[in-house]
């Protein structure tokens, strides 16, 4: 779970965006007094709402600052193929 904000397209009200901080802390290996930030960003592709990022951001034990990213490629999508856009 996420306590942080989503942000919502103003056309049509639909999720671009949730970031904030994990409610609870994920591992041992991060520290108590650093929460871990969060970004997820969604796109709508062959007419799904689907994940297109995400950015975590902790303080770890031991190293440090650390960012993970991870970017989504989807090959298909509900069976159907995805075409470059």
């Amino acid at each position: 779970m996420i306590v942080g904000r989503m942000f919502l397209t103003p056309e049509d009200g639909e999720l671009a965006r949730i970031e904030g901080r994990l409610a609870r802390n994920p591992s041992l290996w991060t520290s108590r007094t650093s929460p871990v930030d969060v970004v997820r960003s969604y796109r709508r592709i062959n007419g799904a709402l689907v994940p297109v990022s995400l950015e975590s951001t902790a303080q770890l034990r031991l190293l440090g600052r650390s960012t993970l990213l991870v970017i989504y490629r989807y090959s298909e999508i509900d069976d159907r193929a995805i075409h470059d856009e």
